[in-house]
């Protein structure tokens, strides 16, 4: 309220009525002053604030929507216009320095790995630096990863050494674009269609393959289709799963190296897995291509034998009973069959059914029992029969001589005339033994060798007796087994399976057999034990059968059918062992 000259004025200030000063007097103390200044310099510094804390969210999200949406699906010209519409409304600083750092890093991403613009990648990043010197580059902010390049370009205006968790993450060496991106999840037994962007000089690609582990990369060479290289990398190694390794080089008309996309050394990964939510690989506008469904469920796999009942899997081939990788091929003349089909070499097959060069040596381990093959024997313990040395007789279950009178006695006659006992034909078993083989193969068809074992279960020493019947001990038994070979192979050495043989043989061998007799001396029952004894040699022929697993292994049955001599018998002799050829 104002009065009148002279009258004493008022103001209401603050909710309080106060005295103006009269005229002369200073207008404001300066305790008031003070107070107005400081008043004015908080509401000026809370409105910048208060407005980039309003701007912030809708500059995040800006940056989500142009790189996980625009970004992801190809729309690059859109997500460097909703980045740029954001840097806009920041730049009237009404957003924060970290989150204005954020848009110029996203679209130097943008620039960078989309429209391969380094120059404008480089730039951005500099504004980025400049808004926010500590900004960074977080992979999780793009998707597909971003580009080897870029994030060099990054951390070089940065003046930053990459760290090492970053670089780990990169992906292959070099410039050259290539889809699937490195680490892409891709199912078993599917073909993955590889595409790489056109890069100038370039007339020629190569894509190289592998799966970790193995030594040796498979090339193909990458066709030229609308401008792009493109190769299918075939399901053949892909049946199991596991990380395949790839590289891909673009070379110019001279077959000099352009760029890549990774290297030998360091090259992309994809992981082959039974299962993926991950697409299929596709060239562009076309379906994907099909599954190798046969490969999960084929038999022979890589390594695996192989036989005509038991072939290999697609991409492989059957060698010398082994399955193997069919070579890959551009021309004939890249393969030894001199035959290219579809970019594998025409393999010529060879399992069980087809003749391999055979083994020059085959050693083996055997065990055979002995059977004599009796006919019907009459006076077997009688004078004549041990005086002849067709049988010696002992007590039973002893192999001592009784030179005396008793029950016992082993003098002739040890039987009554008429009870000198008996044996009916049959087969009855004889000694056993152990024999080490050792052939050598003349041809796929013919092997010579020889037999080499020891025999156990021999009976006790022949008798000799003199004129009046009174035994001594004469010869030993001969444990030795020497024995010389002649084989002829129905089928080829050189197959694998069943192989039937016939034989001749000859060599040392002593058969010997003990016989249960029951007879009687005085009238009285006599339990004896009759021995025939065979041998010391044999003449003889044989057939038998050598199952080949594999090239160099096989289990062998063996029937030698024995004519035994000087001291005549029949024996048959079946045998089974292992046998490895070198």
């Amino acid at each position: 309220m104002l009065a009148k000259r002279g009258v004493t004025k008022f103001l209401v200030f603050g909710g309080r009525l106060r005295t103006l000063p009269s005229a002369g007097e200073p207008a404001v103390t300066l305790k008031q002053s003070l107070r107005i200044a400081i008043a004015a310099v908080l509401v000026a510094t809370s409105l910048p604030v208060l407005a980039a804390a309003t701007k912030d969210p809708q500059a995040t999200n800006k940056i989500d929507e142009a790189l996980n949406t625009h970004y992801r699906a190809g729309n690059y010209d859109k997500a460097e216009r909703t980045l740029q519409s954001a840097i806009d409304t920041c730049a009237t600083k009404l957003c924060s320095k970290e989150v204005l750092g954020k848009l110029h890093v996203a679209m130097g991403v943008v620039r960078g790995k989309a429209s391969k613009d380094l120059s404008g990648a480089r730039k951005a990043f500099e504004r980025a630096r400049k808004a926010d010197p500590n900004t960074t580059l977080e992979p999780k902010l793009v998707s597909p990863p971003v580009a080897r390049p870029v994030v060099v370009e990054f951390y070089k205006v940065m003046e930053r050494d990459i760290p090492r968790s970053v670089a780990k993450g990169l992906g292959p060496l070099g410039n050259l674009h290539c889809v699937p991106d490195s680490d892409y999840e891709i199912q078993t037994a599917q073909p993955i269609a590889v595409v790489c962007d056109p890069l100038d000089g370039a007339v020629r690609a190569e894509l190289s393959y592998r799966m970790a582990g193995e030594s040796k990369y498979t090339a193909l060479l990458m066709s030229v289709e609308d401008g792009t290289f493109r190769a299918n990398i075939p399901c053949d190694s892909l049946a199991k799963p596991g990380t395949l390794e790839v590289y891909i080089v673009a070379k110019d008309v001279n077959q000099e190296k352009i760029d890549s996309f990774g290297n030998s050394v360091a090259p992309a990964h994809y992981t082959i897995v039974n299962s993926t939510k991950s697409p299929v690989p596709t060239y562009p506008g076309q379906d994907a291509p099909k599954r190798c469904s046969e490969l999960l469920t084929g038999v022979g796999a890589l390594g695996e034998s192989c036989a005509a009942t038991q072939p290999c899997k697609h991409g492989l081939y059957c060698a010398e009973g082994a399955c193997e990788k069919t070579p890959s091929c551009e021309s004939d003349s890249d393969c030894t069959s001199q035959r290219c089909n579809d970019g594998h070499c025409a393999m010529e097959e060879t399992d069980s059914n087809r003749d391999t060069k055979p083994s020059r040596w085959m050693v083996g381990l055997h065990g055979a029992p002995d059977f004599w093959i009796a006919g019907k024997w009459r006076g077997v313990c009688s004078e004549a029969s041990q005086r002849a040395g067709d049988f010696y007789c002992y007590n039973r279950g002893e192999t001592r001589l009784h030179n005396d009178t008793s029950a016992m006695t082993n003098r002739l006659p040890m039987t009554d005339a008429n009870a000198t006992g008996a044996i009916d034909p049959g087969l009855s078993l004889a000694t056993i033994r152990v024999m080490a083989s050792l052939d050598y193969v003349l041809t796929e068809h013919v092997s010579v060798g020889t037999r080499l074992g020891w025999a156990f279960l021999g009976g006790p020493q022949t008798i000799a007796f003199t004129s009046a019947g009174i035994p001594s001990r004469k010869r030993h038994f001969i444990p030795v087994h020497a024995e010389a070979r002649g084989t002829y192979w129905l089928r080829s050495l050189g197959k694998l399976g069943l192989l039937p043989y016939v034989h001749v043989s000859a060599g040392l061998a002593e058969v010997d057999v003990n016989m249960p007799i029951n007879a009687k001396l005085n009238l009285a029952t006599r339990k004896l034990d009759a021995w025939h004894k065979m041998g010391p040699a044999f003449a003889g022929g044989g057939f038998g059968l050598l199952y080949k697993v594999a090239p160099r292994y096989g289990v062998q049955l063996n029937v030698n059918a024995m004519v035994m001599l000087p001291n005549m018998g029949f024996v048959f002799e079946p045998s089974l062992g292992g046998v490895v050829a070198f």
